[in-house]
This record gives C-alpha cells, sequence and structure tokens, in this order.
C-alpha cells in the first residue's frame, strides 16, 4: 500500500479522533455491530449517546476499548480474569469490571461498574 492509499484510509478515522476530541459522537464498526461512541470522559458525548439511543440514565453504557492498556486505566482487573482476556480479546466479548474512579458516573450510571470490550475491529481499536 503506498502513502496516498494509507492516507485515504486513515483521513476518516483522524476526522473521528477530531470530532471526538471536540465532546461530539461519531457512529464507527466494530466486530459485531455500527456503535455510537465519543471520548469515553466527555460527560456531554455520553449525554448524546443516551439521547440518541432513547436509553434511560440508569442503564449504563458499555465502553469500547483498543487496548488492553487502556483497561487498565479504567478499571480494576482481577487477576484470575487475564486467562479470559488473553484467550478471547480482542474479540466480541464484553465483561464487568469495577470501574475506577476516573470513569464518569454517569457512564456506569452510579453502579461503579463499567462493561468493557476490547473490538478486535481494526477501526474501533485505532479509534
Amino acid at each position: 500500500m503506498n502513502n496516498y492509499q494509507t492516507n485515504k484510509l486513515l483521513r476518516p478515522i483522524k476526522n473521528g479522533v477530531e470530532i471526538i476530541k471536540k465532546g461530539q459522537c461519531i457512529i464507527f464498526p466494530t466486530e459485531t455491530f455500527f456503535a455510537i461512541g465519543c471520548a469515553y470522559t466527555s460527560e456531554q458525548g455520553i449525554e448524546k449517546i443516551f439521547e440518541a439511543k432513547g436509553r434511560s440514565f440508569s442503564s449504563p453504557l458499555p465502553l469500547i476499548i483498543g487496548s488492553l492498556d487502556q483497561l487498565y486505566k479504567v478499571a480494576y482487573i482481577p487477576k484470575s480474569i487475564l486467562p479470559i482476556l488473553n484467550n478471547f480479546w480482542p474479540g466480541p466479548l464484553s465483561i464487568l469490571f469495577k470501574a475506577k474512579p476516573c470513569v464518569p458516573k454517569i457512564l456506569t450510571a452510579n453502579t461503579e461498574t463499567i462493561v468493557v470490550r476490547l473490538s478486535s475491529h481494526p477501526t474501533a481499536q485505532t479509534l
């Protein structure tokens, strides 16, 4: 693949990142569905997702991550779960974790837990 082809493929992802940085939402593919997403730290973006989905604020939203390193930033990971993560991630498995304090309460619906998936889709991982 030459530089032109690479840049043409990355342009939509770069545009998506810029939109997310502004607190807005985007729609992107995952291995199982199209997701609506924003920066997990953007309460404004999270509110927009709830509104777009017509979802109750008492029902937590899942979080899609792009790498295992990101999981350690948002959740407490029991050592006993590591074999499962190593066998099934990246992929279409979502797992419930205890959320770290940096995760906005609106995202967890005040449950102090977060459902996380490490997507195997390259666009989801890159975003």
